[in-house]
């Protein structure tokens, strides 16, 4: 049974509750930045993270803390378990993710499937875990990176768990339906605690290759992945955004 097929059967009709706006790796940089704005336009979010949601970091009644493990076969399904019974999902948006670095020689076995299974296989068994919970005109966004599209010396098991979801993505869009859109947004290198070795080993390198002569931030990323979840966007389907202040291109 093809996805769309799936959709049409197993899709639940809406209750009284809101959809929901799910964003995997809440808590982190960008994550955290995505649901701050889901919720300054008042949707319900649903920001989930390994790390312990803290009581008083909720922000408010639409603000919901669960808990996640992208490395957890069974991740998904516990997360979509935790969310309000019979919710609908509008908007999901998937940053969780690990940054190792190694050389290539250097990464083991276990290293290199630690981190296609966080990064890569871990979004697709959440988009296929939350597919009966899609809105007709749901939004996926799925966070890949400028290591996607160039290759990382040091990263070789990153830049090829963020190039596989490109592929992804680029193979699940013929599969979402009439209305459901999925995007992918490759960041360049952003100002957060991820990038904070790679900033200080290279920083003078990746700003004179940058024409805007800076790092982005966490809210730029957001506020492109806001857009692709809104209605602005409705006609934006299986692209990639890069957001890099002109690195990709020099």
């Amino acid at each position: 049974m093809s996805i769309s097929e799936q959709l049409q059967v197993s899709t639940p009709v809406m209750g009284l509750d809101s959809p929901i706006a799910v964003v995997t790796g809440g808590r982190g940089s960008i994550g955290r930045a995505v649901g701050d704005l889901f919720l300054g336009r008042g949707l319900r979010v649903a920001s989930a993270d390994r790390q312990p949601a803290v009581q008083e970091s909720a922000s408010s009644d639409n603000d919901l803390q669960v808990h996640y493990e992208a490395g957890d076969k069974n991740g998904a399904q516990k997360l979509l378990e935790s969310l309000p019974a019979g919710a609908t999902i509008q908007h999901l948006v998937l940053a969780a993710g690990i940054y190792p670095e190694s050389d290539f020689a250097g990464i083991s076995e276990d290293a290199w499937q630690e981190c296609l299974d966080i990064n890569l296989t871990a979004v697709y068994r959440m988009i296929r875990a939350a597919l009966p919970r899609l809105t007709a005109d749901a939004s996926i966004v799925l966070v890949s990176s400028i290591a996607g599209l160039r290759g990382s010396k040091g990263h070789a098991h990153y830049a090829t768990s963020k190039a596989g979801l490109l592929g992804l993505m680029r193979s699940v869009m013929w599969e979402l339906g009439d209305q459901r859109r999925i995007n992918t947004v490759s960041p360049g290198i952003i100002e957060n605690p991820m990038t904070q070795s790679l900033r200080e080993g290279a920083g003078g390198t990746i700003l004179s290759s940058t024409p805007l002569g800076r790092y982005g931030t966490p809210e730029e990323v957001a506020a492109v992945i806001d857009f692709l979840c809104s209605p602005s966007a409705s006609f934006i389907h299986g692209e990639n955004v890069s957001v890099n202040g002109g690195f990709y291109v020099n």
